[in-house]
């Protein structure tokens, strides 16, 4: 940040949050990301993490204590008051608590910890189908709260939907735009068109779509193969299908990778492919999709769902193609054959990315102005 002034320098921030390296996850990254960009605006943060330990967290810029428990669904207010209560009493409370989601925000009440309080809500912890207790928890949790920051328009309409009159600022996700940049190292392609998928291994994130896209682009004579990143519990099935669909050699697993490794991957592909469903009636969503923020500042171009918070993430026509998943198959080898239409959107992309994707400005929108 250099000698900018930010407003930040020297308050302390507690980040309290179930999710933090080195679980996977995009909670997890967002918990991460949110930690590293306060402390680099100049804000004193502690994380709160559920079953952190400090010891492999202890070369951060900002610290990170374990909030210890059991059975963390039932009783995970009662687990993250506690480690507030004890940290309290050590260094007084903070200028501002931000909680990764309203389950964890119920913790901190304001009764217990009189300071600002930020909620973050991401997706699943309100799509979900609630009952009417559980909606009820959620507005009392949220009227605590001074700030309401969600991941996406999407999820600001789901929730006003939810708690008509419920004021809440969309847009928490963003990316480093220097580690995320089309400049730098590069690997070398495997395939004359090269495409990148990254997420977890699971039914939702659409691998088997990414295959039959593969399958459909050699049928149709395109030299095009994929490079898959990630791990998950469909590992195997994949491996099944691209062997089945005889696109084996063409659909290449990578295993997880950290953010440096992704950056080099996001800016040597030529288009970014994640086909992410939500499912309404289970609450399953795509809350946003820090994946295509993450390929967009690479200067690489996204095919997606037109599905969930994904609508924010890519902008259809410009930063990528949004589909129907009918259409998402065809619609994606058709981008294939119009490689001047990719690098066009590619270079939007990393406009847009800098315009309202820059991960030093989306964080501000965890404090009031």
């Amino acid at each position: 940040m250099g000698d900018e002034v930010t407003g930040f320098e020297g308050k302390r921030v507690w980040l309290a949050t179930e999710d933090f390296p080195p679980r996977v996850g995009g909670l997890s990254r967002w918990s991460e990301n949110a930690a590293s960009t306060l402390t680099a605006l100049g804000a004193k943060v502690t994380v709160l993490a559920k079953r952190a330990d400090p010891s492999a967290c202890k070369d951060l810029p900002y610290r990170v204590l374990g909030v210890r428990g059991r059975n963390f669904p039932k009783y995970r207010r009662f687990h993250f008051a506690r480690a507030g209560r004890a940290l309290a009493k050590e260094e007084g409370l903070p200028d501002r608590i931000v909680t990764s989601t309203w389950l964890v925000a119920e913790g901190f009440t304001r009764g217990a910890f009189p300071c600002p309080l930020t909620v973050a809500v991401h997706g699943l912890e309100v799509l979900r189908p609630l009952g009417r207790r559980a909606i009820n928890r959620l507005k009392r949790t949220l009227d605590e709260a001074d700030r309401i920051v969600t991941a996406s328009t999407f999820t600001a309409d789901k929730l006003t939907a939810l708690l008509p009159g419920t004021r809440a600022v969309a847009g928490i996700n963003g990316v480093d735009l220097q580690l995320f940049s089309p400049q730098g190292e590069l690997r070398p392609k495997e395939f004359p068109i090269q495409l990148l998928s990254v997420g977890r291994l699971v039914p939702r994130k659409g691998f088997d779509r990414v295959i039959e896209v593969i399958h459909a682009a050699r049928d149709s004579g395109l030299p095009a193969g994929v490079w898959i990143v990630g791990e998950g519990p469909l590992e195997d099935d994949l491996r099944m299908q691209s062997a089945e669909l005889g696109v084996d050699e063409f659909v290449v697993f990578l295993g997880s990778m950290d953010n440096r490794e992704l950056a080099v991957l996001y800016r040597s592909a030529d288009l970014f492919v994640s086909p992410c469903q939500s499912n309404l009636e289970t609450g399953d969503v795509e809350g946003f999709g820090l994946t295509f923020a993450e390929a967009a500042a690479c200067g690489t171009p996204s095919s997606a769902l037109a599905e969930g918070g994904v609508t924010d993430a890519v902008e259809d026509g410009v930063s990528g193609i949004l589909t129907i998943r009918e259409e998402f198959v065809s619609r994606t080898v058709e981008l294939l054959r119009d490689i001047d239409r990719i690098d066009r959107m590619g270079m939007q992309a990393r406009e847009r990315a800098e315009r309202i994707l820059d991960i030093t400005k989306v964080t501000r929108n965890l404090f009031p102005d």
